[in-house]
């Protein structure tokens, strides 16, 4: 090999190597609402259900105790204080939730919305 082209050949593994380390390498999010398929999926997608619940009764709370009507805009610093903990906060499989006005359920950016639980 040419001497004058390791640094262009170190280089080149040390870019390969950051953007692999920044999460190119990584596979991309699930699809809204797939369906899991694997026991650890399964898990995730029902903690993150829970979750989604657990937001949605706190946001009930809120708009109880504070007469909020139907399409009142609330964020997590609002709703910060209803929640049972931080935890719920956050989709045990790396999603992003999405509050949404008061009347409206919460979403997942990975699982969905939280089907309605049976009776």
């Amino acid at each position: 090999m040419n001497v004058a082209r390791r640094p262009l050949l170190f280089a080149t593994a040390a870019v390969l190597l950051l953007a692999g380390a920044c999460g190119r390498g990584k596979s991309e999010p699930r699809a809204p609402s797939r369906p899991a398929r694997t026991p650890i999926e399964r898990r995730e997608q029902a903690a993150c259900w829970y979750n989604l619940r657990s937001i949605e009764a706190s946001k009930r709370s809120m708009a109880e105790e504070f007469r909020l009507k139907k399409g009142a805009k609330i964020d997590w610093y609002q709703l910060n204080d209803f929640l049972e903990s931080a935890d719920v906060c956050r989709c045990p499989a790396g999603g992003t939730y999405t509050l949404g006005p008061i009347g409206t359920p919460p979403s997942c950016s990975i699982h969905g919305r939280a089907p309605a639980q049976r009776r």
